[in-house]
């Protein structure tokens, strides 16, 4: 038999009083990262405000977009660390890190070709050491590859070297040349390959017989091939 009652129920409601002024008073921690949080320690990661973010299976999802493109962004929501960075969409023309541009690529590949020579196809290969752009080069009746070195610019491979070895007459000296033979204005100058060798076609309105004539020159000694009239 249970004695005194009364004080046995006003001891247990005692208890239960001290342990919920405890629990006010020293709320259980909880360090998971709100969302809040794990919006700002995103910023502060990669200096990129997330467009979007939400919480899943403890893991924060977000995208944030930076000049190379929109990456996706995975956050444990317990630890506070990221999971995952992955690319979901890239900016055209817009090399991930310090590479040169493709624009300033184009350039430096185009003042290494003769004047016949043009770009095919310029790409950013990225998975090789040192990483590279590679351009596909129509020169002629054939293909070449000329490599720059993605971060400085550097010449790493031309197919084309053997060709670009010649050194070819610029436009205005073949104009020169056949102006001293033929009296007139020049309507056209065209660099071309003829019979094995590259010419320069200089199209001329002969002033004083009305005719139109085209003075064949060698576009690496001057001589004049022909005249065609």
């Amino acid at each position: 038999m249970i004695k005194h009652p009364i004080r046995m129920v006003l001891y247990v409601a005692a208890l239960a009083a001290i342990g919920f002024v405890i629990y006010l008073l020293f709320p259980a921690s909880d360090s998971s990262l709100s969302l809040e949080e794990a919006t700002e320690q995103i910023e502060a990661q990669y200096g990129s405000t997330p467009t979007e973010i939400t919480l899943e299976d403890s893991v924060y999802t977000a995208v944030i977009e930076r000049k190379e493109g929109l990456y996706k962004v995975e956050l444990s929501e317990e630890t506070g660390s990221i999971l995952s960075l992955v690319s979901i969409e890239t900016n055209p023309g817009q090399p991930i890190g310090e590479f040169i541009s493709a624009s300033d690529a184009r350039e430096l590949i185009l003042e290494l070709l003769p004047p016949s020579a043009s770009i095919k196809d310029l790409e950013l290969i990225e998975d090789v050491k040192p990483p590279i752009w590679q351009a596909e080069i129509e020169y002629m009746d054939r293909d070449g590859d000329i490599d720059l070195h993605a971060e400085t610019g550097e010449v790493i491979r031309n197919t084309l070297e053997e060709e670009q070895e010649t050194s070819y007459l610029s436009e205005q000296e073949a104009i020169d040349i056949a102006l001293k033979e033929i009296n007139g204005i020049v309507d056209d100058v065209d660099l071309e390959e003829s019979d094995g060798r590259m010419v320069y076609e200089v199209d001329i309105e002969d002033q004083e017989t009305d005719e139109d004539v085209t003075v064949v020159i060698d576009a690496v000694t001057g001589q004049i091939i022909q005249f065609e009239y």
